[in-house]
């Protein structure tokens, strides 16, 4: 049975490539279809949809607090309690991502979604696949958030293994 609700996310295809718009898709697509047991903390995505030329739809679960940025400006922070927790699910998020050999490349409050029962990692629009299992994920060149990235992946310039940073 479907959801009740779900968030639509619209991937212009006049600002990215069809190929950016896939990688999203297969990033959600490879850690859903994991062989392991699903984790709770990643955002689900319920169907997507192809417009050749104008747009990439996915439907998304539906988180209705909206993302950890807003809940932590309206709130006006989180208290240690909290923040702990909030700090394990990503955490939980992020092994599982890394192995399904998915590194997200991109995780700042933004991009954490808040439900009723906790916070779940979602846009995986600058992921970076690699083999499930592998231990490490060799990137080159600086992509992401400056503020959240890791100093060497934008100082340095060199390669880094997205994995670590």
């Amino acid at each position: 049975m479907p959801p009740a609700r779900v968030a639509a996310k619209v991937i212009s295809l006049q600002t990215c490539t069809e190929a950016q718009a896939k990688r999203e898709v297969d990033a959600y697509m490879r850690v859903q279809g994991h062989a392991g047991p699903r984790c709770v903390f990643v955002l689900s995505m319920h169907a997507e949809a192809l417009v050749p030329g104008v747009a990439h739809y996915l439907f998304l679960e539906y988180c209705e607090r909206g993302d950890l940025l807003d809940h932590v400006l309206s709130s006006g922070g989180t208290g240690e309690v909290e923040g702990r927790s909030l700090f394990a699910e990503m955490l939980c998020a992020a092994h599982h991502l890394h192995a399904c050999g998915v590194a997200h490349r991109d995780i700042k409050l933004e991009n954490i979604m808040v439900g009723t029962h906790g916070c779940k990692l979602g846009d995986f629009g600058l992921a970076k696949l690699t083999d499930e299992g592998a231990a490490t994920c060799p990137c080159e060149g600086f992509i992401g958030s400056v503020a959240f990235a890791a100093p060497e992946c934008y100082l340095l310039g060199a390669p880094y293994d997205a994995f670590k940073a």
